[in-house]
């Protein structure tokens, strides 16, 4: 289970704190180590969203540049990788419909498609490939707010009041559209997996055909 954002080590709240007032006091290698400190994890988060190397790094770049220009309006009501991350959620958001809106202007009737994330990783055994594909599939074919969601919790591991942060949502809102989001996600693995066990069945059979005909 994650921790609610209250059980944060106390200590990570100090470092943030002070990294903060140096900021504000002009500290360049403050803000240095404050991006340094964020940005990978940044990064593979909204990579998970996005599922484009390129564009989840200019996501991450332009939320550090918003960072910067608001520092003064952050009020260490919640932790400061939260903040970063709203940030980023919210420029994620403004470019997708940024970039729906110049595709249905430039395209009209084209068919626009979101790709997986990048991640094709040699070292990782085929069976948990082939499981981690499932999985990215099922999360492809379920709501994008159900899939939002799943990615917050499960992928980033954020609290659920830092869920209730990023999306602007009461806090009983995430927890129904999380037990929501699991069933759809269940659901939709189920189908998938029978919908491949029936192509599985279907190729042995051929094959098993092409021997006796053969």
């Amino acid at each position: 289970m994650h921790s609610n954002i209250s059980t944060k080590p106390s200590g990570e709240r100090v470092r943030d704190k002070k990294l903060v007032q140096r900021m504000l006091s002009g500290d360049e290698a403050a803000f240095r180590e404050f991006v340094e400190l964020y940005k990978d994890r940044l990064f593979s988060s909204i990579l998970a969203h996005v599922g484009c190397r390129h564009e989840a790094e200019e996501i991450v770049q332009e939320s550090f540049i918003k960072a910067f220009q608001h520092l003064p309006s952050f009020q260490h009501q919640s932790q400061i990788y939260t903040w970063i991350y709203r940030i980023a959620w919210n420029t994620s958001a403004s470019r997708a419909r940024k970039h729906r809106n110049d595709v249905s202007l430039e395209n009209s009737g084209a068919e626009v498609t979101s790709s997986a994330p990048e991640s094709f990783e040699p070292h990782v055994p085929m069976e948990r490939r082939e499981r981690i594909a499932l999985l990215r599939q099922g999360l492809g074919d379920i709501e994008s707010r159900h899939r939002k969601i799943l990615l917050l919790r499960e992928f980033d591991g954020l609290s659920y009041q830092e869920i209730a942060d990023v999306m602007s949502i009461p806090l009983g809102t995430v927890r129904s559209r999380l037990a929501r989001a699991r069933d759809r996600l269940r659901d939709q693995l189920i189908t998938i997996e029978e919908q491949h066990d029936g192509q599985y069945r279907r190729a042995k059979e051929g094959r098993e055909l092409e021997l006796i005909v053969g």
